[in-house]
């Protein structure tokens, strides 16, 4: 029976499951994740992201560090998990990092004059805990940029996906996908990247 992973910001991120599914996954989600995408699409949203100003900036749900290693600045990526985490400093060495369950975001209101997130929001399960996630991270950040996938035709908006991991465990995970105006409207925030595949938005905006 797969084990269903609720991304609720509010208690879904502390759960032993949801910890043990990202554990498990930690060494290969890469390969199952960023290389699985069009290279071009892939290339562009590095090139996004290394194109953000240099400042002193957080990555929310930093995983592995895949995209981390583009942001400019002084740098620090927040993860729940050691796993991600081990493999994430390894990658960048001058960067700092923290391992926390959140919320809250263990920093002091204004730490940061940007906070980044990608492949985080999508995960948490209800409107009132994504509202929840922005507020904490506009607490201790000027501004938001949210990056995530795009919706298409043929995609559900929200459903518990499967997923099968290497070792042959299975797991359901919640998604949910926004085209670039619905992701824009809850963030109220402006559309600052629109591929095929992926989407961001800042806020404000």
């Amino acid at each position: 029976m797969p084990r269903r992973i609720s991304g609720s910001w509010s208690t879904g991120l502390r759960s032993r499951t949801v910890k043990e599914y990202y554990a498990r996954r930690a060494a290969e989600y890469e390969a199952t994740s960023w290389d699985a995408f069009d290279p071009r699409e892939r290339e562009a949203v590095e090139r996004f992201v290394a194109r953000l100003s240099p400042c002193k900036v957080i990555d929310i749900g930093c995983g592995t560090g895949y995209l981390t290693r583009f942001l400019r600045g002084r740098v620090m990526g927040l993860d729940q998990s050691a796993e991600m985490l081990e493999l994430a400093r390894a990658r960048l060495p001058s960067a700092e990092f923290v391992r926390a369950d959140v919320p809250p975001l263990p920093f002091p209101d204004h730490a940061f004059d940007l906070a980044f997130s990608s492949n985080v929001y999508s995960h948490i399960d209800s409107a009132a805990a994504r509202a929840h996630f922005v507020a904490e991270a506009l607490r201790v950040a000027r501004t938001l940029v949210v990056l995530e996938q795009t919706w298409r035709p043929g995609r559900a908006r929200e459903s518990w996906e499967p997923r099968r991991l290497l070792d042959g465990s299975e797991h359901r995970v919640f998604k949910r996908y926004f085209t670039g105006d619905e992701l824009a409207r809850e963030l109220d925030g402006v559309l600052v990247l629109a591929l095929a595949e992926f989407l961001a938005v800042r806020t404000p905006a």
